[in-house]
């Protein structure tokens, strides 16, 4: 298959959003902050909305974990659509893309589609 070759993707495209969007998150202590996010909890968040995922469960330790799809599972054409998604996000929050993340859109993404 090809959803393995879909999972070093994004990469750019995530630091890009991780970089430049502050959002809402907890903290390490719990509390609730506007600011920058990893790439990783950006991976998180992205694929949920990407899936329209709400389900939710309880952590080991408390808290809330989001549970969703997993995108090294995603086929070529699935991942092309996530990447779509990632960049329609960014570009709507003003972000300025990277030559490596437009670059990911141009590989990933349907013919025709560009970086805005």
């Amino acid at each position: 298959t090809d959803g393995n070759a879909a999972a070093p993707a994004k990469v750019a495209t995530l630091a890009d959003i991780a970089q430049q969007v502050d959002w809402p998150h907890t903290d390490s202590a719990g509390r609730w902050v506007i600011g920058k996010m990893s790439p990783d909890s950006w991976k998180a968040i992205l694929t949920a909305g990407f899936e329209q995922e709400t389900r939710m469960a309880q952590g080991v330790a408390g808290g809330t974990v989001m549970l969703g799809a997993r995108t090294s599972q995603y086929s070529k054409r699935r991942m092309g659509d996530f990447i779509e998604f990632a960049h329609a996000f960014g570009a709507d929050r003003g972000v300025r893309w990277s030559e490596k993340a437009a670059e990911e859109l141009a590989m990933w993404a349907k013919p025709g589609r560009v970086a805005a």
